[in-house]
Parts: C-alpha cells; sequence; structure tokens
C-alpha cells in the first residue's frame, strides 16, 4: 500500500515534469517562431489606431481680399452760389433809385435838425413879380408893400448864423417830416468834384395848412393863409377879401453833400401864386386877382 502511494506520486511527479516539459517545449517553438519574423523583445505593437494624422487642411487663408468698396469719391457737386444780387447799396456807392437818395438826404438834414451837429450861414427871401390886382398902380404898390411885411428881398433879408450844437442850428434847419417819398416826383443825383449834387422836385401843394399839414408843411418853407390875410388886412383900403388860395408849384431842393452825407450846401426854391377870389378895396369889388412870387431859402458855410 505504501509503495502504491509513492509510485502515484512519483507518476504525478513524472506527469508534471513531463507536462512541465511539453510547456517548456511549446514555449520554446513560439518563441523560435516570434524571432523569425520580428526581434523578441519587441512589444507586441499595440495596435493603437495609427494616428493618421488627418492633414489639417487648413482651409488657406485665401486673404479674401477686404473689397473695400472703391471710396469713389463721389465729386461733392458744390451748387454755385448763385448770389442773388442784394438791392442794399454797397458802402462805397451813391445811392441810384429814388427812395435811397431821398433817404440818403433826409438823415443829412435831420442830423442837424435833431443833434445839431453843424454851424451854418442862412438866408430866406422872396422875389414879388405880379401884382394884378386893381389896375391901379398906387394901389397896387400898396398891396406889394403890404406882402412885402413877411417877404423879403434878397438884399434886405436878415442871414442867421447859427451855431453848432445849439437850439439855432437845430430850429433854423429845414427838416425831413416826411414818411415816405410819394410826394417826391422826382430825384436825381450827380457826381461832382468828389460829392453828390442832389436834387428832389416836390408834389405842388394848394393853401399849407398848419393844423392839417400835407408834405410841404413837413419839409419846406410856405407862407401859411393866416400869414397873408395878416398882410392883407394891414392895407387901409382893403376893406374885405375872401377865398384865398396859396399855390405852390415846383417846389425844388438842391443839395451838395459829401460821399459820407455831410451838407455843404442847400437851396429850397419854389414858385408861388396868391390868388383872391374876392376883394373889395374901398368901395370897389374885384375878383379873381392874384399875386405871384418866388420864395429861396438858402444855406451854406456848413462847418461839422
Amino acid at each position: 500500500m505504501k509503495t502504491g502511494a509513492s509510485f502515484r506520486a512519483k507518476r504525478l511527479r513524472l506527469c508534471c515534469a513531463v507536462f512541465a516539459a511539453a510547456l517548456i517545449l511549446t514555449g520554446a517553438v513560439s518563441c523560435g517562431r516570434a524571432r523569425n519574423n520580428e526581434p523578441a523583445d519587441a512589444a507586441a505593437p499595440t495596435t493603437a489606431a495609427p494616428t493618421t494624422a488627418v492633414p489639417t487642411t487648413a482651409v488657406p487663408t485665401t486673404a479674401v481680399p477686404t473689397t473695400a468698396a472703391p471710396t469713389t469719391t463721389v465729386p461733392t457737386t458744390t451748387v454755385p452760389t448763385t448770389t442773388v444780387p442784394t438791392t442794399a447799396v454797397p458802402a462805397n456807392a451813391a445811392p441810384a433809385s429814388k427812395a435811397e437818395i431821398v433817404s440818403f438826404f433826409a438823415a443829412a438834414v435831420n442830423d442837424i435838425k435833431n443833434n445839431g451837429s453843424a454851424s451854418y450861414d442862412k438866408v430866406e427871401y422872396q422875389k414879388i413879380h405880379d401884382v394884378n390886382m386893381t389896375g391901379n398902380a398906387t394901389v397896387d404898390g400898396m398891396i406889394r408893400n403890404s406882402i412885402g411885411s413877411f417877404a423879403k428881398d434878397e438884399n434886405s433879408a436878415p442871414h442867421i448864423a447859427a451855431q453848432k450844437g445849439t437850439a439855432s442850428s437845430k430850429d433854423n434847419m429845414l427838416g425831413w417830416g416826411l414818411a415816405d417819398d410819394s410826394a417826391v416826383v422826382s430825384a436825381s443825383l450827380q457826381e461832382t468834384g468828389g460829392n453828390y449834387l442832389v436834387t428832389l422836385v416836390m408834389a405842388d401843394e394848394d393853401t399849407p395848412d398848419r393844423s392839417n399839414p400835407r408834405h410841404l408843411e413837413k419839409m419846406g418853407s410856405v407862407m401859411y393863409l393866416d400869414e397873408v390875410e395878416g398882410a392883407l388886412s394891414s392895407v387901409p383900403q382893403m376893406k374885405e377879401f375872401g377865398d384865398i388860395h396859396i399855390v405852390y408849384t415846383g417846389y425844388t431842393v438842391t443839395a451838395e453833400l459829401t460821399p459820407e452825407g455831410r451838407l455843404v450846401s442847400l437851396r429850397h426854391h419854389c414858385n408861388a401864386q396868391i390868388n383872391l377870389g374876392h376883394m373889395k378895396i374901398l368901395v370897389i369889388s374885384l375878383d379873381n386877382k392874384s399875386i405871384s412870387l418866388e420864395n429861396f431859402v438858402e444855406y451854406k458855410d456848413f462847418v461839422y
């Protein structure tokens, strides 16, 4: 019994040895095949999926030309500045239209009338032409003399020396009080010796009225009805009179001024006719009689 067990043990050991030898042989054969194909110590390639480096088809940065919209500089069609000519008179141009001439003249006389801005010499006189009253030289002479009580001739008329900055300078200047130029029939300007010669012709007027002034009363020198009535009343033989009209015609103003608007000389001239519709001298009644005369107002020697 003892030998059987040992025999099985021996056989088991033998089998184990044979099995071990077979394993070793098998291992040797397999190892031999491996050496024929590739190095024995090359570790079995880890079949890591080949990193087929996918070529990063780097999309060529075809630098898309920034088609900068061509700066087609649109020509700035500068609309030609068609400068509309203004009607304003250039500073160095002479007044041309009636309104400009009147305004130029009015500014000059009103500067003195309002401010007394100049000294000057003034004289006013009349020339009596026809006295068609009675046909009697003596009586007509008396009437002429009565008119002469307020109408002075050139030689006997007094001169007024108005001084700059005084009330006399203001009061003795015939200013321009018209709101517009509608009463101006014509206005002209001529250049003479570097100065301007202005001529204004005014509309005619019948019997100037202090209480209801029209145009001559606001810019000229005129006789009023009360003055004529006072003169006629002073004639002893004049018993009555009425329906008197004082008709002014051709009233003309002439002035020389510097381009800056300062007066050099000034003259007013007009024709006046005194018409009497009715009068009675002593016992004689007469109708439709008249006296014709001229009136002058002259200024000179202006000093500003």
